[in-house]
Parts: structure tokens; sequence; C-alpha cells
């Protein structure tokens, strides 16, 4: 996974730009002064890691005593956010090329600079670059590859385009831009080519920055029921008989990865074709502009359905969305949806 090597050029002048004294030398070692505290680093060199490679790493490090060369210094292009928590939580320094993200953690010295709100990601500023926005159509066949319905180690754009239902052209819409991210990669040619994603960690991520898929409709209900859980109870005895839907959001998360103390209100992913109106008599309900503990969402092509699966939950089997598309709507919530997609994103492993 990783390399030993010298100190590269852009980790010392990130080091300058940010009033960090340091001084390399030919075996690696990096010697660090922050104040009067000095630290010194050996330097591991890696590609893209994925939040499971985060966490070997960080075991396999983590045990290890700090060597007369230092402890370990990860230098690496980017991380995803869950990756970060990993090292951070255990204690592993790392830098990030392409983000300036720096977290260099010692005995003697303690350096942390993140990333700011209004700053673009590496990730983004490329995905913007190739014109791609996974949603509708790119969003399913991106689903495909990150729900293993294709397997994204090695597939045939004609795999990818049924899986996904979609026409073989956009299939090579797809794939062409996830190779110009850097994110698939491809082998022959011709009516043999294949393609693989070799990281599936980097693809969510991409999916990340371009954002969620929004409902183009999103319809308020209130629900008469003692509590949360009985909410949740009629979604599982409707979808039982005649409702196409998946729970999504946040809720879908935490239906997934249960980490909330009490159970959100849920949004309720619906056909587009669909009457809100039908929906609200079967669930018991009524439509409500204040006040809703429902939501029900629309979007053209319904792409949230698509690879949405029965699970088992606390309220009886429900239809819900897709983990990776879980973890996208979670993230894109208020209040405590960071943290429950968070939660999500390690029990996937991604």
């Amino acid at each position: 996974m990783s390399r030993h090597e010298g100190v590269p050029p852009w980790l010392l002048d990130l080091l300058r730009r940010v009033g960090i004294e340091a001084t390399a030398d030919p075996q690696g070692g990096l010697q660090v002064q922050v104040g009067r505290g000095r630290e010194t680093f050996r330097i591991a060199h890696t590609g893209r890691l994925s939040t499971a490679a985060a966490r070997d790493i960080a075991a396999r490090w983590s045990s290890e005593p700090a060597r007369g060369a230092g402890r370990p210094l990860l230098a690496i292009t980017e991380l995803s956010s869950s990756a970060r928590a990993v090292l951070r939580d255990a204690r592993i320094s790392w830098a990030e090329r392409d983000t300036g993200v720096l977290s260099l953690l010692g005995d003697r010295v303690l350096v942390r600079i993140e990333l700011s709100n209004d700053r673009l990601s590496a990730s983004s500023r490329r995905l913007r670059s190739a014109e791609l926005r996974f949603d509708g159509v790119a969003g399913i066949l991106v689903e495909a590859l990150l729900t293993g319905r294709v397997n994204p180690e090695r597939f045939h754009l004609a795999e990818l385009a049924e899986a996904g239902g979609a026409a073989h052209s956009w299939a090579h819409y797809v794939v062409s831009r996830l190779t110009k991210l850097g994110i698939a990669t491809h082998r022959g040619a011709g009516r043999w080519r294949t393609f693989a994603v070799s990281d599936r960690s980097a693809l969510l991520d991409a999916w990340l920055a371009a954002g969620a898929e929004r409902p183009t409709t999103t319809t308020g209900l209130y629900v008469y029921a003692r509590s949360p859980g009985e909410v949740y109870r009629r979604f599982a005895a409707a979808a039982e008989h005649d409702i196409r839907c998946a729970v999504g959001g946040i809720a879908a998360a935490n239906l997934r990865a249960p980490s909330l103390t009490s159970w959100p209100d849920p949004a309720l992913w619906i056909p587009a074709e669909e009457s809100v109106e039908a929906v609200s008599e079967r669930l018991g309900a009524e439509i409500a502009s204040e006040g809703a503990n429902v939501m029900l969402w629309q979007v053209e092509k319904d792409a949230p359905l698509r690879f949405a699966e029965r699970i088992e939950t606390p309220f009886g089997t429900m239809p819900v969305v897709s983990g990776p598309r879980a973890f996208l709507e979670a993230r894109d919530a208020a209040g405590r949806g960071s943290e429950v997609a968070e939660n999500l994103r390690q029990i996937l492993g991604f």
C-alpha cells in the first residue's frame, strides 16, 4: 500500500507556506520544528486510500513504537473525511498534496490544518472540470458500481448499461469521465475492452462532491401517530401492499446504521407519476404545509428507487434506498446528518 522514499518537494513547500520549519534527509526522514517543539517523522507515500485501507494502516502503525527514524507521516494526494477520522483517532500523521490538509501528531508537535468550508476539494475541482453530474441516469450507473450490482473491478460498458437500465451511450459517457477523473482505468480495446474502479471510496467521494439527488417535488404529510416508530411501521405495512416507495434521507442512513437516540422524521421516495393524494390516503395521513412529520420526495426518472432494497428494521421489513445513496442523502441533511452518514460509511467499508 505504501512505500518509503524521500520527502516530496510539495510537502516541504506546504510546511513552509504555513510557517513550519522543516528539514529533509535523503533517507526519507523529516525534522519538523514548531516553536520549541521538534519532531522527526519518516515519510511513507501512497496513492488513493480507501477508508478500509486507512483502518489497516492505523492498526499496523499505531501498534509500532516510535523508532529512531521517527513516527510515520503519510504523504497522500487527498483523503476522504472518514479516512481522515480513522487516521486522526489512531494518532497517525498525514499531509494531503491536493487539499493542503495537514495533521502532525507527535510527542512534541501538534499541528492540524483543515479545509475551510468555502474551499473546494481537489475531487470537486476535478469533477467540475470533467463537467459531470451524478444525478438521474448518471447517478444510477455510479450507484450500480458502488452497490456491486456490477463488479467494479472488471466490467464491460454493456454490463453497466444493462444493470442501470440505460443506453450504451450513457455508460460510455459516465465511464469516460470517470477515467478522466482518474477513478476508472481500462484494459484492452474494442469489444474486449474492460474497465475497473479499484477504489470505490474515491468514487463515493466524487458522487458526494457532485451532490445528492434532490427531489424536484416535495410534499409534507402529517401521519397521525403516537411516536416516530409508529410512522415507520405504517411504511412497512404500506410497502407490503401497493405502494412503491423507499425510505430516504437521514432516516435511511439511521435504519441501516443506527446512530441516533431518537428516530428522525422520515422522508419517503415515491415514483414521479404517483399521486401524493393517493399515497397520503394509503398512509392514513393528510397533506400538511406546516407541522409535517413525513416528507414525500419525487424526482424524474425515479433514480433513488432503482437500487432500493427491502431490509429488516426494528419496525419490520421496509424498502430503503441503497447504502451509498443513503450516505449521500444523510450528508446533505441538517443537524446530525453528517455524523449518521459517516457512521454508515464505516459500516459500508468505504
